[in-house]
C-alpha cells in the first residue's frame, strides 16, 4: 500500500439497523478505492436495545459525533431505566471498552445535575480528550440573611 493510501485510510463510526460500529473509511484517490472492502473490519460497539454502561439500556437512537485517529469513538444515546425514558448519556468507546462520561440524573462536576440531554456535537481528539455541552439543572441560590 502506498503512503497516500495509508494516509487516506481512517476509522469511522457507522449507525445502521440499530447498532453503532466502527470500521475503516473508504476514500477515493483519483476515483479508486483506497483499499479492498474485504480489508475492513467492523466492530459492534453498542446495540438498540442493549445494555448501557452505568445501568439501563440504549433506546431510540445513537448520535455518533466523533472518532479519532486511535479508533476511539464518542457518541450520545437515549437511555431507558426500568422502562422509563431518562434522557441522554454521553459515551466513549476506547480500546474495546464502552465507557459512560455523563448521563441524565447524574451529579455534574461543580454542582447541579445533568438533566435531559447533550446539546450539539461531542468532539474527541487523538489524545482521547473531548468536550460536551449538557443541559444542567441547578438549585436556585439561597436567600441571604441580613446581619443588621
Amino acid at each position: 500500500m502506498s503512503r497516500d493510501q495509508q494516509c487516506a485510510r481512517g476509522t469511522i463510526s457507522v449507525v445502521a439497523a440499530g447498532f453503532l460500529a466502527t470500521g475503516l473509511i473508504i476514500q477515493s484517490l483519483s476515483g479508486k478505492a483506497a483499499a479492498d472492502p474485504g480489508d475492513y473490519n467492523f466492530t459492534v460497539l453498542a446495540r438498540i436495545p442493549g445494555p448501557a454502561p452505568g445501568g439501563g439500556r440504549f433506546d431510540l437512537d445513537f448520535e455518533p459525533y466523533a472518532i479519532n485517529g486511535n479508533g476511539s469513538a464518542a457518541f450520545v444515546a437515549d437511555l431507558k431505566v426500568a422502562n422509563q425514558d431518562i434522557g441522554e448519556g454521553v459515551f466513549v468507546s476506547r480500546q474495546g471498552q464502552l465507557l459512560q462520561i455523563a448521563r441524565a440524573g447524574q451529579p455534574a462536576p461543580g454542582g447541579g445535575t445533568f438533566d435531559g440531554g447533550a446539546l450539539g456535537h461531542t468532539p474527541l481528539n487523538d489524545a482521547g480528550s473531548g468536550a460536551f455541552v449538557y443541559i444542567l439543572e441547578v438549585e436556585p441560590p439561597r436567600p441571604r440573611r441580613s446581619s443588621g
